[in-house]
C-alpha cells in the first residue's frame, strides 16, 4: 500500500513538472544553439529547486559535462563544425534525461543537468550513461562528409543545506579534473 501511494505521488509530480516545462521552452529560456535550457533559466530553476530541497528535505543532484576535445574539433574543422557538434551533443543530453530533469548549456562546451529528487549515486549512473552514448557516437559535422568522436567528461555533486545555485555548480565543476576544463 505504501509503495502504491509513493508511485502515485511520483506520477503526479512528474505530470506537474511536464506541464511546467512545456510552457517554459521558448526563446528567452532556451539556448539557441543546442535547444536546451539557457544559462539564465538554469540559475533561476536551481534556486527554486534548492528552496524545495531545503524546505521539504528532498535530494537534489547536479551533473556537469565538459566536451574535452572541443578545441581540437574547432581547430581542425572550424567553428561551424564545432557548433554542429555542440548541437548534436545537446540533443543527446536532452533526450537521455527525465522530463523533470533540467538540461542546460552552461557556456561554451559545458552543460549542466539538474536532477531533482535524485541521490548522487543514481545521478552518477545517469551521467555515465550519457557519457557512454556520446563517447560511442560518431558525429557528422561538416555537411555529412566528416565524422568525429566527442570526449565527454562529467562530474556529479549533491545538494547540501546552505547551497546556492552558484555554489552547487562550482562544486560540480571543480570535480571535473582541471586538465580537462
Amino acid at each position: 500500500r505504501g509503495r502504491v501511494a509513493a508511485l502515485v505521488r511520483q506520477r503526479r509530480y512528474r505530470r506537474k513538472m511536464h506541464a511546467v516545462y512545456a510552457d517554459t521552452h521558448h526563446p528567452m529560456t532556451s539556448d539557441a544553439l543546442t535547444g536546451l535550457f539557457s544559462h539564465g533559466f538554469l540559475h533561476a530553476h536551481l534556486e527554486h529547486q534548492i528552496e524545495d530541497a531545503e524546505r521539504w528535505e528532498k535530494t537534489l543532484s547536479l551533473g556537469f559535462f565538459d566536451v574535452d576535445n572541443m578545441a581540437a574539433v574547432n581547430a581542425e574543422h572550424g567553428y561551424v563544425a564545432g557548433d554542429r557538434l555542440l548541437h548534436q551533443i545537446g540533443g543527446i543530453i536532452g533526450r537521455l534525461v527525465r522530463g523533470e530533469d533540467v538540461a542546460a548549456r552552461f557556456r561554451g562546451d559545458k552543460f549542466v543537468v539538474a536532477l531533482p529528487e535524485t541521490a548522487a549515486q543514481v545521478a552518477e549512473l545517469v551521467m555515465q550513461r550519457i557519457v557512454g552514448v556520446v563517447d560511442n557516437t560518431e558525429f557528422a559535422i561538416a555537411d555529412g562528409h566528416c565524422a568525429v568522436n566527442a570526449a565527454l567528461k562529467s562530474a556529479v555533486t549533491a545538494f547540501v543545506p546552505g547551497d546556492t545555485a552558484e555554489t552547487l555548480i562550482a562544486r560540480a565543476r571543480a570535480q571535473v579534473p582541471l586538465s580537462q576544463i
